[in-house]
């Protein structure tokens, strides 16, 4: 079954295939897959709650292009095997899975060739980013990066996380020039 769907700010393509099982005491257990194509994500105020909630910050700005996942529901889980998304010619891979009969989550994201931007500050906890904005915009730093977000929390609601950042590089206005590093 083929499905268009707009809503959280994610557009595009569902399929979806699956079905129900009788289980011993009568009640249906409900299986299915799901396929985005040539889907669109763009933050808003739903779907950053639902990240919010889940302890991340979805950037304001930060949309997603040419995006395809591939989504498995099963009344244990939900897990995401595979999501990939363009932005400003870098690549969004993503995958994860939150359990239906516990606390337990994972999330396992790498961005490759990302661009650096103004959204990046939304990152740095509340009480610096005013400064951040003023030495951004004095520096005007422009360039790109890699990262790796693993994010796990076991049924028991505890959450680990590790970031790996890795610029590729980076370009800063100093007196007026512009200096460039790379790796």
């Amino acid at each position: 079954m083929g499905l268009g769907h707009r809503g959280g700010g994610d557009r595009g393509r569902i399929d979806l295939e699956g079905g129900w099982l009788a289980q011993a005491d009568g009640d249906p257990e409900l299986s299915f897959d799901a396929i985005l194509e040539d889907g669109s994500i763009t933050p808003n105020l739903e779907l950053e709650e639902f990240f919010a909630r889940a302890g991340f910050i979805w950037p304001e700005g930060f949309q997603l292009d040419d995006c395809s996942a591939f989504l498995s529901i099963t009344p244990e889980r939900s897990t995401l095997q595979a999501f990939q998304g363009e932005r400003t010619g870098g690549v969004v891979e993503a995958s994860g899975f939150i359990s239906r009969s516990s606390d337990a989550s994972a999330l396992d994201v790498r961005f490759s060739d990302i661009q650096m931007e103004e959204y990046l500050i939304d990152f740095l906890p509340q009480g610096n980013q005013d400064q951040a904005i003023a030495l951004w915009k004095r520096f005007n730093p422009r360039g790109r990066f890699d990262a790796h977000l693993d994010w796990k929390q076991n049924e028991n609601g505890q959450r680990d996380s590790t970031v790996e950042v890795e610029p590729k590089s980076v370009t800063l206005n100093l007196n007026g020039e512009d200096v460039t590093m790379a790796r």
